[in-house]
């Protein structure tokens, strides 16, 4: 008797060649990216134990969204020191030029951001302390939050004129991601930054994913912060 293929395969977020039993996780993220070509942006969080597959999932949504016309920033597999604003922000920038960058198999600009023999640049990411930036005084969140929003605001016009209908970061082991301080954090201000670029009408989306304790962090990060997402735990 002749052995048939087995579909799963294991190893950590190594893609199945067939994707079983998530077909409610999948009709989920579709319904993302419709609400999001309409312009309503929602976000999602994905949690769950480790080894339940939620970085192949990341993965999954990564490929319908190229389908789709949307870009997603899947570069990023984050770590404590991504607590650190800098760091935080510094890894987030080259997370999206390495995206725009890479061709796309559909619909946008061949090429990445090369159009007519010339390049466009995303904007630089100044980060406080640097002497050429300008001041913020925008309340208790921080200048983290004024200079992400400031600078994923100017990036999707470029995005948006290069064909995309928007921008999905999908963003792993997202639960080391804190750096609370004095009731402050890079988390709470990564979230008060994209929710002030999707009142913009900047097409963003986030799907977060990582151990249950994410729940929790992203609770804790702002006032009402975990109104932003469709909770989905990954079993």
């Amino acid at each position: 008797m002749r052995d048939r293929p087995n579909p799963f395969r294991p190893g950590a977020g190594l893609d199945p060649p067939y994707l079983a039993g998530r077909e409610k996780e999948l009709d989920m993220f579709d319904g993302v990216l419709e609400s999001g070509r309409a312009g309503n942006m929602k976000n999602v969080l994905l949690y769950g134990l480790r080894g339940v597959g939620k970085t192949v999932l990341l993965g999954r949504f990564a490929s319908v969204c190229r389908n789709r016309m949307f870009l997603p920033v899947p570069e990023r597999v984050y770590g404590p020191g991504d607590s650190d604003p800098a760091q935080f922000a510094s890894g987030l920038k080259h997370a999206l030029r390495a995206s725009i960058e890479r061709p796309p198999n559909t619909g946008a600009a061949k090429g990445g951001l090369r159009t007519d023999g010339g390049r466009l640049e995303l904007p630089a990411a100044k980060m406080p302390g640097q002497a050429h930036e300008p001041p913020h005084d925008r309340g208790d969140q921080g200048p983290l939050k004024d200079h992400l929003a400031d600078y994923l605001a100017e990036s999707w016009r470029i995005i948006k004129g290069l064909g995309y209908a928007g921008v999905v970061f999908l963003l792993d082991e997202f639960q080391t991601v804190g750096g609370a301080k004095d009731k402050r954090g890079t988390l709470g201000d990564f979230l008060a930054a994209v929710n002030e670029v999707q009142r913009r009408e900047c097409r963003y989306s986030l799907v977060l994913s990582g151990l249950p304790a994410l729940a929790r962090n992203v609770k804790n990060s702002r006032p009402h912060a975990e109104r932003m997402f469709n909770l989905t735990e990954v079993t």
